[in-house]
């Protein structure tokens, strides 16, 4: 389960963790849902909130790099009618420079204020769990085995270097950056 504070020290008002490939275990439901993917979490968690009127409005996906976060948020995003907010896409300048704490914490406030709902994806708990989410509905988490995680990775960037895809600030993966360097996955 997802551990954070929220409104006075509470609990989001539903947790959902879908992890080690299992289900999306949700305090509102009785039975864990067996997702085929990030979509089915998804589709699982709105079939039982899509039509109340609490239903989540700000929400928080976390996980592993290659669990499918932003697929999932994009896709909440698209459903709830607010904005997806890519936290990769505030964190990184040019180069792949990270942005300083406070700009990148900043840049995080600015997308989320004034935001009736939204939706934002990423790591990152350290420098913005405290902005996001307090503040959130629902928190999703993605845990996936990592023989899961390793191939989505490389199946992504090879796809991204194959089209020759721009991502935030004009940077682009290199199979060399993503698994042969200081920071790599491996």
């Amino acid at each position: 389960a997802v551990l954070g504070l929220c409104r006075g020290g509470a609990r989001p008002a539903r947790v959902h963790d879908a992890g080690k490939g299992a289900a999306c275990c949700a305090r509102v439901r009785e039975r864990p849902i067996e997702p085929r993917g990030t979509r089915a979490i998804w589709n699982g968690i709105m079939t039982e909130h899509a039509d109340h009127p609490r239903s989540p409005r700000r929400i928080v996906v976390v996980g592993s790099t290659g669990s499918g976060k932003t697929t999932l948020a994009a896709h909440a995003a698209a459903i709830i009618g607010g904005p997806h907010v890519e936290l990769d896409a505030l964190y990184h300048e040019p180069g792949w420079i990270p942005a300083e704490p406070e700009v990148f914490r900043a840049r995080v406030r600015a997308a989320i204020a004034d935001q009736a709902c939204w939706v934002t994806d990423g790591g990152y708990r350290t420098l913005v769990w405290d902005i996001t989410w307090p503040i959130a509905d629902e928190i999703v988490w993605l845990d996936y085995p990592f023989r899961l995680t390793f191939w989505r990775v490389l199946r992504r960037t090879l796809r991204r270097r194959l089209r020759n895809e721009h991502l935030w600030n004009g940077n682009r993966e290199s199979l060399r950056s993503m698994f042969f360097s200081r920071d790599s996955l491996l």
